[in-house]
């Protein structure tokens, strides 16, 4: 989250983050820390007094936590929402529960991009999934023609959803990504380097696009690298909301 935050100052960005999930990692497996939706509601007010261009949300721990966060989102008129799903964690742990996945479906049409490796996009879309009680084996799913045709399909049940621009990654760095507009469905290598997590690549999206660029414009601008690479801008500074969950070791 800080290397992100760090890439975007270099746009000429100013960010805030808004934390929606605390997890910690021991030997007995990945704990929460219950945070109250009052006070995430509480922090999106606030990054909300400024003139925000673009979000990016990344975990959200509980239904009442996407309840909260969709809802102050679109009461507060925050534009070029970006959507990386943190369903499971990297290990395979569960974090947001069937009832937290259902409730985050409805707000899919208010999305502006969508941006998910192929287990978590799979939990999301609606239509023939997994049960939600099983976690994925792994998250790392390695390309092959099975994998792209899976990630194809749950592409489009998001567009048909109401995502506009859908991104489902598969392979992990080096990998592939199934890129869908709703009109024409592209594969494209992953990103390496500083955008190869799905979370840095929402991240740098999000930034395109409050500097103006239409998501699909700022995928390509992120996969070049070369958005964050401007020595000035001739508009004045945006704002970028991240609203993260935060992992301790």
């Amino acid at each position: 989250m800080n290397g992100d935050t760090a890439l975007l100052a270099c746009s000429g960005l100013e960010t805030s983050i808004v934390v929606t999930s605390v997890t910690w990692r021991s030997r007995q497996g990945l704990t929460f820390a219950r945070l109250s939706p009052r006070v995430v509601a509480g922090q999106i007010d606030s990054a909300a007094r400024q003139h925000i261009q673009a979000c990016t949300i990344g975990s959200l721990s509980s239904p009442e936590i996407v309840r909260v966060v969709m809802q102050r989102l679109k009461r507060r008129s925050v534009p070029n929402l970006v959507l990386h799903p943190a369903i499971f964690s990297h290990e395979g742990d569960r974090i947001l529960s069937h009832e937290g996945v259902v409730r985050l479906r409805k707000f899919l049409p208010g999305l502006a991009c969508l941006v998910a490796d192929l287990p978590n996009a799979r939990a999301l879309a609606p239509g023939p999934s997994t049960p939600p009680t099983d976690p994925p084996a792994s998250r790392e799913i390695p390309p092959g023609s099975q994998g792209e045709q899976d990630a194809a399909e749950v592409a489009r049940r998001l567009v048909h959803a109401g995502v506009p621009f859908a991104i489902v990654r598969i392979g992990g760095p080096g990998g592939i990504d199934i890129v869908y507009d709703g009109m024409a469905m592209q594969t494209r290598p992953s990103c390496k380097g500083l955008h190869a997590s799905s979370g840095s690549m929402a991240a740098a999206i999000a930034g395109g696009m409050a500097r103006g660029l239409p998501a699909p414009q700022a995928y390509d601008e992120a996969c070049r690298g070369c958005w964050h690479l401007e020595p000035s801008l001739p508009f004045p500074p945006t704002f970028h909301t991240a609203l993260q969950g935060e992992e301790n070791a």
